[in-house]
């Protein structure tokens, strides 16, 4: 029994430091390393949360009926997520602080990433 468990406690340490560390990526993190586009290209971005991208067919109408509106038909609602962890590569940047990144095999669909002093997703690499 002793022998089991320390064969496993020796497993469980030695394939944890084999794992990847992440950091956040961060606009500080940015500026001190002075990368350009050639060496985002070679960073692997993970999602720090879920992002959930929505959207509704205004199929529907409504009528108003006694003084309240009455929705009659509502559309279908797409609804996309993208996993936290999920892997991204950066693919271009049209501004200084924004950054293109996909996270499919193509590079037809990516999302847009900068600064937003209201909100912040945390981008790992």
């Amino acid at each position: 029994m002793g022998k089991n468990v320390f064969f496993w406690l020796t497993s469980f340490l030695l394939f944890s430091a084999c794992g990847p560390t992440l950091s956040p990526f961060t606009q500080k993190l940015y500026e001190q390393n002075s990368w350009k586009e050639s060496d985002l290209r070679k960073i692997q971005f993970y999602l720090s949360e879920d992002i959930v991208l929505k959207r509704e067919d205004e199929r529907g109408y409504s009528t108003i009926k006694d003084g309240e509106i009455e929705v009659v038909e509502r559309g279908e609602l797409d609804q996309v997520i993208i996993r936290k962890g999920t892997p991204g590569v950066f693919l271009f940047s049209p501004k200084e602080d924004r950054f293109a990144v996909s996270f499919e095999s193509t590079d037809e669909r990516f999302l847009m990433f900068g600064p937003n002093p209201n909100r912040a997703i945390v981008i790992y690499y």
